[in-house]
């Protein structure tokens, strides 16, 4: 694709840069001790994007004897915090942050790495990939092109 600049002395033609795809890596963080996942941060970029997601809190009640004294119950409760980390990154560099995310070893948390890649294609050449594809599935399709299909004819895809 062509870029035109447009200067005082003429016209004058570059070409584009590419696309950059844009990657992302988001960790979901799980745990029960919130003040552990504000201080282990220090590990990652700082272009890192953090994100509260809400917290879970879970009660439950025990009877404190089995035999009597129904009324004298005990409390005890789960929270657990949640956190949700978005670390923006070039496409050849993925492998290297994953395995450095894996080496960091975040104790007492269960995280969850999610990969999301976005990428622009070119609709002519998939136009033109599946063209050829279902030549090479169905050659005949080639042979008898403008042919209109009769009775008989098997119900085969046709190519417009």
């Amino acid at each position: 694709m062509l870029l035109i600049n447009r200067t005082r002395r003429g016209v004058s033609q570059k070409e584009r840069p590419p696309k950059v795809t844009t990657t992302k890596i988001r960790i979901v963080i799980r745990s029960f001790d919130y003040p552990f996942l504000e201080n282990h941060f220090f590990g990652l970029p700082p272009y890192t994007r953090k994100i509260g997601l809400p917290e879970s809190r879970v009660l439950y009640t025990v009877l404190r004897s089995p035999h009597i004294d129904k009324k004298s119950r005990e409390q005890f409760e789960m929270e657990i915090k949640k956190q949700f980390l978005v670390i923006k990154t070039e496409r050849h560099e993925l492998r290297k942050k994953f395995f450095r995310l894996k080496r960091q070893r975040i104790f007492g948390a269960q995280y969850e790495i999610l990969f999301s890649c976005k990428t622009r294609s070119d609709k002519g050449k998939l136009q033109r990939l599946l063209r050829s594809k279902i030549l090479c599935l169905y050659p005949f399709l080639n042979q008898n092109r403008g042919r209109v299909r009769g009775k008989g004819d098997h119900n085969v895809p046709s190519i417009k």
